[in-house]
């Protein structure tokens, strides 16, 4: 696996896949794992999340995923609101269909959590949730979502050839419809990349398998994770200006 990543003005990127539990995750603990070793601030960004865990007390909820990020790579830069300005809970789909919630008011709280974050980090990971598609039923899919930002996209994929590309086409199309520019596709092979080094665990274990498991106080298999997929990638062209 080879990343090159384009460098752009808001010195962000949008991670985003073709469906859930192809290494988008690790992607991105990957981008943390090499850019907080060569930047001093670096900023992450879930804009839509679905699975929560609480933080500060139990006074906020924010995607698992983003308290991974934050807590582990010790991202004091950012907070905890902005990084997740938007949590689909249970009964939001049905606030939203009523009414209650509308499309503005979500983009409006992400593209204001985007701004702060990227004015005040020297590069900011945007991680996707599920499929280019997800969120359409609030009308604020990963497609749209990217292309409101501004950000480039990189593109997860599944390893394998005939399921793989028929979930390219698709997400792709969804993207080109918003006019994304998607940077570079990641196809992620079954051996090595979702796979760990049988140097790092006692058994080799699918990451679709320990990323669902990332949590803040497990450090180790976060490193891990982020060191294998950070080899893989050209950071020298992710920082070019």
């Amino acid at each position: 696996m080879s990343v090159l990543i384009r460098a752009q003005p808001k010195a962000a990127v949008y991670v985003a896949a073709t469906r859930q539990h192809v290494g988008k995750t690790s992607t991105c603990v990957g981008l943390l794992q090499g850019l907080t070793s060569r930047l001093d601030r670096i900023g992450f960004l879930k804009p839509v999340g679905q699975e929560s865990v609480a933080v500060e007390g139990g006074s906020l909820r924010v995607d698992k995923d983003v308290a991974v990020a934050k807590e582990v790579f010790k991202l004091d830069t950012c907070n905890y609101a902005d990084m997740s300005p938007v949590v689909i809970m249970p009964g939001y789909t049905k606030r939203f269909l009523d009414g209650h919630i509308t499309v503005e008011s979500q983009l409006d709280k992400i593209r204001t959590s985007f701004k702060r974050i990227t004015e005040a980090n020297e590069f900011t990971v945007v991680e996707g949730t599920g499929h280019t598609g997800v969120g359409s039923i609030v009308e604020c899919n990963n497609a749209r979502i990217a292309a409101e930002l501004g950000v480039d996209m990189v593109l997860v994929a599944n390893g394998g050839l005939g399921s793989a590309f028929d979930d390219l086409a698709l997400n792709y199309s969804m993207c080109k419809a918003h006019n994304d520019y998607i940077t570079n596709i990641i196809k992620n092979a079954q051996v090595p990349v979702l796979y760990v080094p049988m140097t790092t665990f006692a058994a080799m274990e699918k990451i679709t398998h320990f990323t669902a498991k990332f949590n803040p106080t497990d450090e180790h298999k976060v490193h891990a994770c982020g060191e294998h997929y950070a080899s893989h990638i050209d950071f020298d062209a992710i920082l070019a200006r």
